[in-house]
């Protein structure tokens, strides 16, 4: 099984990119803020999971070990595949969903297309006692350089109120550079990405 892939993108589609390593393309299934924030032809790292169906084999990858993580703890939960699973990563960071996950708010993931109450109440039951190891990553982040930064839902309602969609919001989220440290800076950065 493939677990991690190195690249070149050579095409960026509606829901996947296609990364030629080694003289062989693979399609590649990722969340839109990935998607958004892809170059073509350029050298792009994934964490790669592989899911095989009765008469399919698909990649998903992630530019982060904890997107990765996270999915494969998505998918897990009876009722939510792959599909949902992506869009789930597409309506807030990590931190934000495993802190919502922790403290039982199954409120944000009801904002993702084609996850209802119950299925966001299940995902809450199922996970919010098994993403202990993420949860000191969120405090780090909280308590370290992060602690300054403004919130990334600040800046993705910011960007929704001009109607921007999620996912390019998301994706110039992703291009924002880690040492600006205002909301007003990070909006102003997101638009200039986006235009």
């Amino acid at each position: 099984m493939i677990g991690y892939i190195t690249g070149s993108c050579i095409d960026i589609r509606e829901q996947s990119i296609i990364i030629l390593a080694h003289g062989v393309g693979y399609e590649i299934y990722v969340p839109q803020h990935t998607i958004g924030s892809a170059v073509a032809h350029t050298e792009l790292s994934l964490w790669v999971t592989t899911i095989m169906r009765e008469n399919s084999l698909e990649l998903f990858g992630f530019p982060s070990k904890d997107e990765y993580r996270l999915f494969k703890k998505l998918i897990a939960v009876s009722g939510v595949g792959p599909r949902s699973a992506l869009n789930i990563l597409d309506v807030a960071s990590v931190e934000m969903l495993v802190t919502a996950i922790t403290s039982n708010d199954a409120s944000l993931l009801t904002k993702v297309s084609g996850i209802g109450k119950k299925t966001a109440e299940k995902i809450v039951l199922e996970l919010s006692d098994k993403l202990d190891d993420f949860i000191t990553n969120v405090h780090a982040g909280i308590t370290g350089a992060t602690k300054n930064r403004p919130s990334h839902s600040d800046v993705i309602d910011a960007l929704l109120s001009l109607g921007y969609s999620q996912q390019q919001a998301r994706g110039a989220l992703a291009n924002i550079p880690k040492d600006i440290s205002t909301t007003q800076e990070q909006v102003r950065e997101a638009l200039r990405f986006l235009g």
